[in-house]
């Protein structure tokens, strides 16, 4: 676990791999994305591990002494904190932090955005496909915020053919996620490939669904692991997919993209041998989280497996403050849902859906991070496993005689 955490530390921005259609930007502007990034991450060093302190040595007696006994829920510790100055000036650090950055990358986007549309054109292999739909009704859950603070959300378009928010989602996400999502931002896919090989060894799918799928960076992993395997994306942002196929493209992978909700898709019944989802289920509703699980298992031939990694349940951390830490997200980076997904029975949802008892499964899966090289270890490609992973809520579609 030392290990785990000596590799968070050593993240950089410089660790993140180009291609083709990831924005360059000037000296100035990777110097100043790296600032942000940096300070970006001692905001939420300081929420966590620094604001600890504060918890348990000044806000934590002052309730007690209030109320005579110590704190019982999140939301007592929640409103407790937010008296403290301490952590109203971190908090807001962290939000205007957030902002900051993606504003650091959609300056270089906005300026590179032709030369991108360009580049996307040359990279054009005609590997896999591309499918947009005008028509489609962006959902109210999407709307309602700029997901992630990130200005546009995954959907606005701002010239023709716009690829400028896959852009921006690519370079900012690697800038606030601190690099942990590996150098080719495709970890998340490594670890759901992982569990996959782990839990089913001889499983060997020909025809592979990624909803939510953004650019597709956690996609192209399971272009490696079943080379044989028709692979598609779906996800609800035109820009998003856009982008995804031309890097697909640059990355010399085939994958077939299109712009759907992933509540009701246009595949046929049983068209898919593998359904996954990478982080998704927390940015959608808890209406449209049962709409998924029932899209998938139509969409599970017999056999096939469903496997959605998402972020843990707050509520298994025994510690209320740092409950409280995890779950900022849902206060300062626009995540609206966040709360109420880890308030669902997933398996009844599963169930309800109609996947057999018997094959429902509630795993954990480690977070992988891709360690940096340095003097004493120049390995560029060792990874590590933390106990901070992702649940997985997986499912079988039953085999049918």
């Amino acid at each position: 676990m030392n290990e785990y955490f000596l590799a968070l530390s050593k993240l950089n921005i410089n660790e993140q791999a180009f291609h083709p259609l990831l924005p360059k930007g000037s000296h100035d502007e990777r110097a100043r994305q790296a600032f942000m990034k940096s300070i970006h991450q001692r905001a939420a060093d300081w929420s966590r591990s620094e604001a600890a302190k504060i918890w348990g040595g000044r806000t934590l007696p002052k309730f007690e002494k209030e109320h005579g006994r110590a704190p019982e829920t999140r939301k007592e510790v929640r409103l407790a904190m937010e008296q403290d100055p301490y952590w109203q000036c971190i908090v807001g650090l962290r939000r205007i932090t957030q902002e900051m950055l993606w504003v650091s990358c959609i300056d270089t986007v906005e300026h590179e955005i032709e030369n991108l549309k360009a580049r996307a054109d040359e990279v054009d292999q005609g590997l896999g496909s591309l499918k947009v739909n005008p028509e489609l009704e962006i959902p109210d859950y999407i709307k309602a915020v700029d997901i992630h603070v990130m200005p546009g959300n995954y959907y606005s378009e701002y010239t023709e053919n716009d690829l400028s928010q896959g852009a921006v989602y690519e370079r900012g996400s690697y800038l606030y996620t601190h690099g942990y999502n590996g150098p080719r931002f495709d970890n998340l896919g490594q670890g759901v490939l992982e569990y996959i090989a782990a839990t089913f060894p001889d499983f060997k799918p020909k025809r592979i669904l990624d909803m939510g799928a953004a650019i597709g960076n956690s996609t192209l992993p399971y272009c490696d692991a079943f080379p044989n395997a028709e692979i598609y994306a779906i996800d609800i942002g035109a820009p998003l997919v856009r982008y995804g196929y031309a890097r697909a493209n640059a990355l010399g992978k085939a994958v077939h993209f299109s712009q759907q909700n992933a509540e009701e898709t246009d595949f046929p019944d049983g068209h898919f041998d593998l359904v996954v989802s990478h982080i998704m289920f927390h940015e959608t509703s808890r209406e449209a989280i049962p709409k998924i699980f029932a899209e998938s298992h139509r969409l599970l031939a017999p056999g096939g497996k469903m496997v959605h990694a998402d972020l843990p349940n707050i509520n298994m951390i025994p510690d209320l403050f740092q409950q409280v830490s995890v779950n900022q997200d849902h206060y300062d980076n626009n995540e609206p849902m966040w709360a109420s997904y880890h308030s669902l029975d997933l398996k009844a949802c599963m169930q309800a859906a109609g996947f057999g008892t018997e094959t429902i499964r509630l795993d954990m899966s480690p977070m992988i991070i891709s360690v940096p090289p340095d003097h004493n270890d120049p390995n560029p490609d060792k990874l590590v496993r933390g106990q901070f992973g992702y649940k997985l809520p997986e499912a079988a579609q039953e085999i049918q005689v």
